[in-house]
């Protein structure tokens, strides 16, 4: 098994130092990795991980409490607002709106290997790299993975649909069905170890380390390791796109959830009522952020994928809306 990478955010994971000690937010205490545990030399990943320092967002990734916003809260008196019937030149074409569908999967597949992290409660899966905190709330379950650092791409692969199967192995499972996971976490680089031997995340490796319960879909758990051929495919998704909002009216932290069709959100923009389309930033993982006075108006999102389809979602919340609450568009990607 392999040891996570969690957010370095107090509402979503853990803090690691050089030791490999980790900081849990929410439960404000230290936790110390066990020095019990020998790996042996064999498929199976170390739990003796410490995470390298540089993998660690820099204290720049949280916005600064010394931000000014725009203190004027009217727009001028030469500004005509947006209203809430879009312009002709805001309406997308229908390819937009109603992406091709011709993405359900990969026309080949590649591969990988696959390991697991924690227990078959898959309790340690919980949070992670992109932000989704409660996995079963977020809609994800424990059908999850962490990517390797290439395949990961700094945070562009979260919300992404797998199809894996366990191939070329003896501890494969013989007919077993392939399995279908979203990439929800990082899997780390370990520069202490050989990319063969218990460096199974380290660059340029494409890797899938999963949740006990789905590894044992496909294989011996004993095994530890085994390789495995995967390929992109739809995720299905059920109901619109969810807005988590977090931040404040002049810092809208945004975390994106229950993408549908690849599943993966390459940019974003927002608009509100009373203002132009304004690009987002990725803060970490799926969240996206603006730095904008935003309270106050209905806001609007667009939203752009790794194959370059795009979706808007107009009017997601209310003219009051606020931070710690999720709203869901009437529309998503075509799965």
């Amino acid at each position: 098994m392999t040891t996570r990478l969690a957010v370095v955010d107090g509402s979503y994971g853990r803090s690691y130092d050089r030791h490999g000690r980790s900081y849990d937010h929410n439960k404000h205490r230290w936790y110390t990795p066990s020095t019990s545990y020998t790996p042996s030399t064999s498929d199976t990943p170390s739990t003796s991980y410490t995470t390298w320092a540089n993998d660690m967002p820099s204290a720049s990734d949280t916005p600064s409490t010394s931000y000014t916003p725009w203190t004027s809260d009217a727009p001028s008196a030469s500004y005509t607002p947006w209203t809430d019937t879009p312009s002709t030149s805001d309406i997308p074409s229908t390819s937009d709106v109603m992406p091709s569908t011709s993405f359900s999967s990969s026309s080949t597949w590649q591969s990988a290997h696959a390991t697991f992290y924690g227990d078959e409660t898959a309790s340690e899966t919980m949070g992670g790299a992109c932000g989704y905190g409660n996995l079963h709330d977020s809609g994800y379950g424990f059908e999850t993975a962490a990517l390797s650092t290439v395949m990961f791409n700094n945070g562009k692969a979260c919300g992404a649909c797998y199809e894996i199967k366990c191939v070329e192995s003896k501890w494969c499972f013989a007919n077993a069905p392939s399995i279908k996971i979203t990439a929800t976490n990082l899997c780390p680089p370990n520069w202490y170890q050989a990319s063969d031997a218990g460096g199974w995340c380290n660059p340029p490796r494409s890797h899938f380390d999963l949740s006990k319960p789905m590894f044992m879909k496909i294989a011996e758990w004993t095994a530890g390791i085994v390789p495995v051929n995967y390929r992109k495919v739809s995720c299905g998704r059920q109901g619109g796109i969810r807005f988590q909002f977090q931040g404040n009216p002049y810092w809208l932290l945004v975390v994106v959830l229950n993408v549908g069709g690849d599943g993966d959100v390459s940019e974003m923009w927002v608009k509100g009522t009373l203002t132009d389309w304004i690009s987002m930033s990725r803060n970490w993982g799926a969240s996206f952020q603006a730095f904008s006075k935003l309270g106050g108006q209905p806001l609007s999102f667009k939203l752009q994928n790794a194959a370059g389809e795009t979706v808007y979602a107009y009017n997601v919340c209310p003219t009051y809306w606020s931070t710690g609450q999720t709203y869901e568009a009437n529309t998503n990607f075509i799965n």
